[in-house]
């Protein structure tokens, strides 16, 4: 994040993961912005919690 100065790319992902999270069951896509056809593991469902996290470390 620092050495290509990514601040911005971050925080938009991560408004676009919180975006996307299904506000009835929390569910949260494995893309995002949520494009059909996506997939992926549950790593990217997780991401909701590791990206803030990471991203406030930073």
């Amino acid at each position: 994040m620092h050495n290509f100065d990514a601040r911005n790319f971050y925080q938009k992902w991560i408004q676009d993961i919180r975006g996307a999270e299904n506000v009835k069951t929390g569910y949260v896509p494995n893309s995002a912005p949520w494009q059909p056809g996506c997939g992926g593991g549950v790593g990217w469902g997780a991401a909701i919690c590791i990206m803030p996290w990471e991203f406030y470390l930073h």
